[in-house]
């Protein structure tokens, strides 16, 4: 997906947890609807976080915001400002 030649675009309309969030997080660009809700849901199994979350989320928001998302799995409605969508 990153050696892609053309962009690759995510448009979330609901819940991007888990390996969705990472998913979203690899694109190039974000795109997310005001009933978006974007989380690290592998903490609440006790699991840690794959499909690349580690690496993009400090990266895209911060590595302060970004330990935060992965310590404690919450639920964020107003990241999708600061996952670079724009909106």
């Amino acid at each position: 997906m990153r050696d892609a030649p053309q962009p690759v675009i995510a448009a979330v309309n609901g819940a991007a947890a888990g390996a969705g969030m990472n998913l979203a997080l690899g694109c190039d660009i974000r795109l997310a609807s005001t009933a978006a809700r974007f989380t690290q849901a592998f903490v609440k199994r006790g699991l840690h976080p794959d499909w690349g979350g580690t690496y993009f989320l400090p990266r895209i928001v911060g590595m302060g915001q970004g330990v935060r998302a992965h310590l404690h799995g919450r639920d964020h409605r107003r990241s999708r400002r600061r996952c670079g969508s724009g909106s």
